[in-house]
């Protein structure tokens, strides 16, 4: 088997780059930034969730979290419903243009994903993703 020269930080960047571009077509064409992009993929994940819950999944200050909703509320992706029950909870959900968008960028992350199955022999896959979980588990037991 022929060895690379590039680390393996640097295989695993180049590929997150090259899915990337996907996403950052979807965010020049929806004037989206990275966090906001973000948002949809948390968003999409789960619905009806509080600020401080998403703020602490996509671990950001409550701050950024709230300049990031006010963004995604002015431009009509995202629906800010204050709780009847209690006036300091604030729940968030998509709105139909909001749902559109998070359904392109998910379309877009099966394309990549499936250009790399394609590639992949199917011993192949369950080897690289042993990999990569082993690899996960390492940094993050380090941190």
């Amino acid at each position: 088997m022929e060895q690379s020269s590039k680390t393996i930080l640097e295989m695993i960047f180049e590929l997150k780059k090259k899915c990337s571009m996907m996403d950052m077509e979807i965010m020049n064409r929806m004037g989206l930034s990275q966090s906001e992009l973000q948002f949809f993929s948390s968003l999409n994940e789960c619905s009806n969730i509080s600020s401080a819950e998403l703020g602490k999944k996509m671990n950001l200050s409550p701050s950024r979290v709230s300049r990031i909703v006010d963004r995604l509320v002015k431009n009509s992706f995202l629906d800010r419903t204050i709780s009847s029950a209690d006036r300091r909870a604030i729940t968030l959900k998509l709105t139909a243009k909001g749902e559109e968008v998070a359904e392109q960028i998910e379309e877009a992350r099966k394309h990549c994903n499936s250009k790399i199955q394609e590639a992949l022999s199917p011993s192949e896959i369950v080897a690289f993703s042993n990999t990569l979980n082993k690899i996960v588990k390492i940094v993050v037991e380090e941190e």
